[in-house]
């Protein structure tokens, strides 16, 4: 081999040499960017369903608080229309019987002796039995009064003078003694007042659950 062809196969041999290391280090370059893509896609995807997780668990919670609030309201909605159905309206509608039936006691016992009679026949036959009424709803259904101590001294108060009124009507029913003069009575228009307004306090708290009830209803079928 002349010195010329060594030259060329040299060359040559340099050439293809440096073609194989370019094509040993292209084929570790694109492993190496594959194996890099790989790793990125897993972190991508591992941090996608961790994100999901995390959306998933957020949305869980949320229902779940959704779900607790609206059992919540669902409970004072339930107890409060029991407080109105159970106690504070019907002692209302006896009260306000009562309070009518008072009005003509009174101008009764402005009149004649039959007149003062027919007023005894009216506290016998109908206060005294809607004061029996009014005395098992307190205490039957103590346990849905609202916590109030002003409610608490007047029914008290109702539970103490019905009693005694009730006693004073029998004895002097059974001696037949002449009707006797009116003990005060205000205390009854106290109660009578105070029923009202926490009946109607009640009612509108009953008012603002049951639409709230229905708003969430709503959203739930959103």
């Amino acid at each position: 081999m002349s010195e010329q062809e060594s030259k060329v196969f040299i060359t040559l041999l340099d050439k293809g040499l440096l073609a194989l290391i370019f094509v040993i280090v292209g084929f570790f370059m694109n492993r190496a960017l594959e194996e890099f893509k790989t790793q990125q896609q897993m972190m991508l995807d591992s941090a996608r369903e961790e994100r999901t997780a995390a959306l998933e668990s957020l949305r869980s919670d949320r229902a779940l608080q959704n779900d607790l609030s609206k059992l919540r309201v669902s409970k004072d909605l339930e107890y409060s229309e029991r407080q109105l159905s159970e106690l504070y309206w019907p002692v209302y509608t006896y009260l306000e019987i009562d309070r009518s039936l008072w009005a003509k006691i009174y101008e009764l016992r402005r009149g004649n002796e039959r007149d003062k009679q027919l007023a005894d026949r009216i506290q016998d036959e109908y206060i005294v039995p809607n004061d029996d009424e009014i005395l098992k709803l307190i205490k039957s259904k103590n346990q849905l009064s609202e916590t109030d101590p002003v409610g608490i001294d007047l029914a008290k108060r109702f539970i103490k003078e019905a009693a005694v009124f009730r006693i004073e009507r029998a004895l002097a029913k059974e001696s037949g003694l002449p009707p006797q003069v009116l003990r005060d009575q205000s205390w009854r228009e106290d109660f009578y007042k105070h029923t009202v307004a926490t009946a109607w306090v009640v009612q509108n708290r009953y008012e603002r659950l049951k639409k709230s009830m229905g708003a969430r209803k709503v959203l739930a079928t959103q």
